[in-house]
């Protein structure tokens, strides 16, 4: 590849050298007849400061400015057809450039997201990979960069047109990395390259533009705002145009958005307080697509401006000459005090015009100009290039680079080698007081032949009030270097305290609103210290929200309870990397009463396995809890603790003498009401993982346990426990999805426990089973299982049910990314039974599916299959039809956050309710 610099100072030339791909090439000197056009043109010229000619095309690539290496100026990153992300310096010196194989056709973000006192690079490619690199272009490998993105079925192709946006955007203290995709997703990773929870998110059709970060709602916390196609169709809720995101940190939906166009948005969102009343307004373009292959007559090229909550500015849209696939610029640019609207139009299948206007806050166009010959695909950028003092309109058109100043006029029309087409950037680059323009050349692939990077010398920089703040008011595409696309308003709360370093445990709750009513809900979090904090939270009908605790209360053992006006249902989930040994998840449904006895079938000592009791009292008063230990083929063990008022315990079975290496069931006995669960940590068999269970607080003759599974590489056990001081007499009965019906009986001692592999029962080696168990005495059972499933090793744990139902709840669920979820359900009747299962997303939107279950036997659901839930977190509502009755659950499995693999289980509830509880909690050290 060939590259030729050449850099103008005055009347003389100087030769640079330039580092391409890691290698050292010498640099010929060559004087361009369009340098000395430009050169010689006269009035209405700008000096030319460098020039790179690199032999292909930059397109519509987009400039970024910014000093990276902290060495005091600006370097200027672009990427260009040839796949090379290139870095230069103020001359227009290649200071590096990688290959990455594709077109780059977004701007490269620039911060420094680790504090190193030097800024990270990340920027996408055509290929569909995000890439991130050091000040030097070194590769991020040790954070896990570059990433592939995947393609949504139908995608097609999976680009990234989008230029990444950088900042915090769920409040632990650390910066992300928000990018969007032709293949139909939004990402959101760590920097340090992990996946963030809720993520990606399935627009189901490409988006083009580029996301920007703002606290919207003010809340200390930035949202997601981006533009969207819509397709429109079956089993998509909002119709054919274009939609206007706002997305919480999780990947949910800002209550107010999407908003609705009739025409795709495939400019990029502004943001900014263009009216004065301190919030935030978020401004786009629109119509580059409908309108322009005759689907839409009306409404095609329009400016929209939303306030905070999706309701639009008044005055707004505002009616363009062409398509604004260009994105706004913000600034005060006639200095009357407020901010004003720059935004470039085009023509698109010679339908509208090219044009640059101006429009103030009501909505009200300034002026509205022919540009220079377009196509005016760039944006512009807001800086004094003719030193006035006030802003002008910089961008390209046609072959030429050029601006307009506050009232339209044409000052700066500087013909150049190619098509402008690029969005340029603006400032001080090497602080010499005087303002660069930077801006590339370069037609579409099979055009005009070439393509250059230009540095211009507008003159000193005046003098002004508010400095550079006035005077370049939006330097480049997206504003700033960390492309937040926003203008801060001033008056934004300050961010969430610096958390602590990162947790090694993230505990979730989630909370299931199935009913047609609003839920006001408060959650109580308390620590094992006895202090307290409380969350308040308002759940849409029909719909399920999540609730990281680690925001709320760090650092600690937390027990939870839920009080909500309305009954919902709730869940708890964890995810862990327990002592830097076991990694993994677990997951169970809250209690909705304490109780003053509590049942736990389920646990072991070995080596390889920790077993703890949590006790909760959320009582004023302190109790004194009694636990009897049941040991497999040995003798109870018994021992007494004391539980402080309003607070919780953990136990350690390994702490109690003669419980080192044991199966054990547990039988809790509290002098006041409590709420018990059990949690274990293992490696079993090179599976590591964790499971949980809250405990039960009677004892049945009849369980129900709808999962199960033996093949492949899972192992699956049923746990009984008999608590009482009579010997059980018990059938085990497993149920194949086949109808076939297995038995295991035995005699279980009074105050004992059995385990059963369901892998050694003849006919059940390799199958999908639910478990009945029979007693004619009562008792408790459980199952654990142990897997790999796909490379996701772990195990969960649920305890049974004592009577099937017509309805189950199950809060949790999961389809992104690495997760896969599954719904359990068991038919123990002797008739077929029909079962409707109904799924519903955080947004509100739900689907349902009716299916018949063999008597006998159990079914299984893949929820990621499911008509818009391939990336969805998701509620789930099983019910029988005609008077059937069922058991339902619900299985996960995953890899956290790209780190921690493992699943976990949770049985179904039957009834919401008004008030949960939760013994178990810890959001890491």
């Amino acid at each position: 590849m060939r590259v030729e610099s050449v850099h103008a100072a005055g009347n003389r030339l100087r030769p640079a050298l330039s580092v391409v791909l890691g290698l050292l090439m010498a640099v010929s000197i060559l004087v361009s007849p369009w340098l000395l056009q430009a050169e010689a043109a006269g009035v209405g010229t700008k000096e030319v400061q460098g020039l790179c000619q690199a032999g292909s095309s930059f397109h519509d690539a987009k400039i970024t400015a910014a000093d990276i290496d902290g060495n005091g100026t600006t370097e200027l990153l672009v990427g260009n057809t040839n796949g090379n992300l290139y870095c230069f310096d103020h001359n227009a010196g290649v200071k590096w450039a990688y290959n990455t194989g594709a077109e780059i056709r977004g701007a490269p973000a620039c911060k420094d997201v680790d504090g190193d006192g030097t800024m990270e690079v990340f920027v996408g490619d055509m290929n569909g990979v995000v890439w991130g690199f050091s000040c030097n272009g070194v590769l991020l490998t040790q954070w896990g960069w570059p990433k592939a993105t995947q393609s949504s079925p139908g995608a097609g192709v999976n680009g990234v047109y989008s230029s990444p946006a950088i900042g915090d955007i769920n409040g632990d203290g650390a910066d992300d990395i928000v990018v969007c995709t032709w293949g139909k997703y939004v990402y959101a990773w760590s920097y340090h390259g992990g996946l963030l929870p809720g993520w990606p998110y399935d627009n189901k059709d490409s988006i083009w533009s580029s996301p920007a970060l703002a606290d919207i709602d003010m809340d200390g916390i930035k949202e997601i705002i981006v533009g969207a196609d819509s397709t429109g169709g079956s089993g998509w809720p909002w119709p054919a145009g274009g939609l206007l995101y706002a997305f919480n940190g999780d990947g949910g939906i800002v209550p107010g958005f999407p908003q609705v166009t009739p025409e795709v948005l495939w400019s990029s969102p502004a943001i900014s307080d263009i009216d004065g009343d301190g919030l935030q307004e978020i401004v786009i373009g629109t119509g580059h697509y409908y309108k322009a292959i005759g689907r839409l007559t009306t409404e095609g090229h329009r400016v929209y401006a939303y306030n905070h909550d999706g309701t639009p500015v008044k005055g707004w849209p505002v009616v363009a000459a062409g398509s604004t696939f260009s994105s706004p610029a913000v600034g005060d640019i006639d200095g009357d005090g407020v901010r004003e609207i720059v935004i470039a139009c085009n023509t698109m299948n010679g339908i509208g015009s090219d044009h640059i206007m101006a429009i103030k806050p009501d909505g009200t166009v300034m002026w509205s100009n022919q540009a220079f010959g377009g196509p005016n695909l760039g944006s512009p950028a807001l800086g004094d290039v003719d030193g006035d003092g006030y802003p002008d309109a910089i961008m390209g058109s046609g072959w030429a680079i050029g601006a307009w100043d506050r009232t339209g006029r044409v000052i700066w029309d500087q013909p150049l080698d190619n098509f402008v087409i690029t969005s340029p950037a603006v400032g001080d680059f090497d602080n010499d007081g005087h303002l660069e323009v930077a801006c590339c050349t370069g037609d579409v692939p099979g055009g005009a032949p070439g393509g250059s990077f230009w540095v211009f010398d507008c003159g000193p920089k005046k003098k002004v009030s508010g400095g550079d703040a006035s005077l370049l008011p939006w330097r480049m595409f997206r504003h700033t270097s960390d492309h937040n696309g926003t203008v801060l308003t001033g008056s934004e709360p300050p961010p969430p305290p610096p958390p602590p370093p990162p947790a090694n445990f993230h505990e979730y709750i989630l909370l299931m609103n199935p009913g047609g009513a609003t839920a006001n809900a408060e959650m109580q979090l308390m620590n094992e210290n006895g202090e307290k904090t409380a969350v308040s939270l308002t759940l849409a009908p029909s719909s399920r929200t999540t609730v990281h605790v680690n925001r709320h209360m760090p650092g600690c053992g937390v027990s939870a309870k839920v009080t909500s006006d309305n009954p919902i249902i709730c869940e708890r989930a964890m995810y862990f990397n327990f002592q830097n040994r076991w990694q993994g998840g677990t997951d169970a449904a809250g209690a909705q009463a304490p109780a003053s006895r509590w049942y736990l079938a389920e646990g072991y000592t070995s080596d390889n396995f920790d077993e703890f009791v949590l006790v909760q009292n959320p009582k004023e008063g302190p109790v004194t809890v009694n636990m009897t230990f049941m040991r497999e083929g040995d003798t109870p063990v018994i021992a007494a603790f004391e539980v402080g008022a309003e607070s919780r315990f953990t136990l350690n079975l390994k702490d109690v003498p003669g419980l080192q290496n044991a199966s054990v069931s547990t039988l809790v006995e509290a002098t006041g009401d409590v709420i018990c669960e059990r949690s274990m940590y293992f490696n079993y068999n090179g599976y590591v993982g964790g499971h949980n269970a809250m405990g039960v607080t009677e004892p049945a003759r009849q369980w129900y346990l709808a999962e199960g599974y033996t093949a492949q590489d899972y192992d699956t056990f049923v746990l009984i426990q008999n608590p009482g001081e009579k010997a059980a007499n018990v059938d085990v009965n497993l149920l194949r999805k086949d109808s076939h019906v297995g038995k295991v009986s035995f005699v279980l001692p009074a105050r004992s426990r059995k385990t059963i592999k369901v892998d050694d029962v003849p006919g059940f080696e390799a199958a999908e089973v639910s478990t009945e168990v029979q007693s004619d005495v009562d008792v408790i059972a459980e199952r654990a299982m142990y897997f790999n499933a796909g490379g996701r090793t772990g195990g969960h744990d649920s305890t049974g049910v004592s009577e099937a139902a017509g309805k189950w709840y199950l809060a949790e669920g999961y389809t992104g990314g690495s997760f896969d979820t599954y719904v359990l359900i068991m038919n123990p009747g002797n008739s077929v039974a029909k079962v409707k299962s109904t799924f519903i997303r955080a947004d509100g939107y739900t689907w349902s599916r009716t299916d018949s279950l063999l008597p006998n036997s159990r079914f299984t659901v893949h929820v990621d299959e499911m008509p818009g839930f391939d990336n969805a977190e998701v509620s789930t509502l099983v019910e029988g039809q005609d008077g059937a009755k069922v058991i339902a659950e619900r299985s996960m499995y995953f890899v956290y956050n790209d780190v921690y693999p493992g699943g976990h289980d949770s049985t179904g509830v039957t009834d919401p309710g008004t008030t949960w509880y939760f013994a178990e909690g810890y959001t890491g050290n």
